[in-house]
């Protein structure tokens, strides 16, 4: 399905991807598509919520190719379920926020079922910035994000509208940029990029299985050394 305003474009939902930390549960209030959490690897729970319908119906049909474990779809408004279920988002969660873009920032004249209006836009970045888990947000660059979330974390990258107009969008996040990611499959900057990782990690890999045990482990403390030990403990949760 190609929903407007989807992440599921080459290019973006790896993007987006590639900013996650490992999570065991995962939540997207502005489901849509669901073109990341249907790319992404599956947390030990899933939850998607929309006001729309016919969006989440068309999300459960391409779920069932997935079978995505504990996977919730939920027909309600984003913000009224944040603020209802908002005490339970502590470490270990991760959201994901990818909701209709504030007006002025379009230049589509396309609009969903169900919109925003910016007073909604502040009201779901104040319930955000309570939450105590891991949150991102998508949207394009826009003075009410920026003055709201201006202590976060932002990382542009590129779309294209569905009139042919390259487009950036800003993705804000409430933690620093991680070093173990939740799903690494996606690192490099495009397809081929992604390809020469992987070939020279295999061979690197193949090369390291022929030393002993303890020489590998010796080389990978070292590696690790330097590294913060709240990433590290990611690594040992894994």
């Amino acid at each position: 399905m190609s929903y407007f305003g989807g992440k599921g474009q080459e290019g973006v939902w790896q993007t987006i991807i590639n900013q996650m930390p490992p999570h065991d549960i995962y939540i997207e209030p502005f489901l849509g598509g669901g073109a990341v959490m249907l790319h992404k690897r599956p947390a030990l729970r899933n939850i998607g919520i929309d006001l729309d319908r016919s969006a989440l119906d068309a999300f459960s049909i391409s779920s069932r190719h997935l079978c995505l474990p504990q996977l919730e779809v939920i027909h309600a408004d984003g913000i009224d379920w944040l603020e209802t279920h908002g005490p339970f988002f502590l470490m270990g969660y991760f959201i994901y926020c990818d909701p209709p873009y504030p007006h002025s920032t379009r230049t589509s004249h396309t609009r969903y079922q169900y919109e925003l209006d910016d007073a909604a836009h502040r009201e779901l970045l104040t319930l955000l910035k309570q939450c105590r888990g891991m949150v991102a947000i998508s949207s394009y660059p826009n003075p009410i994000y920026d003055e709201m979330l201006a202590n976060w974390r932002k990382l542009d990258y590129t779309s294209v509208a569905r009139s042919g107009e390259v487009r950036i969008e800003r993705l804000y996040m409430n933690y620093l940029e991680p070093v173990f990611l939740h799903d690494d499959r996606f690192i490099g900057a495009d397809a081929g990029n992604r390809q020469d990782i992987n070939r020279r990690i295999a061979r690197t890999v193949k090369r390291l299985r022929a030393w002993p045990k303890r020489e590998r482990v010796k080389m990978l403390r070292q590696l690790l050394a330097d590294l913060p030990e709240d990433e590290i403990a990611h690594l040992q949760h894994r």
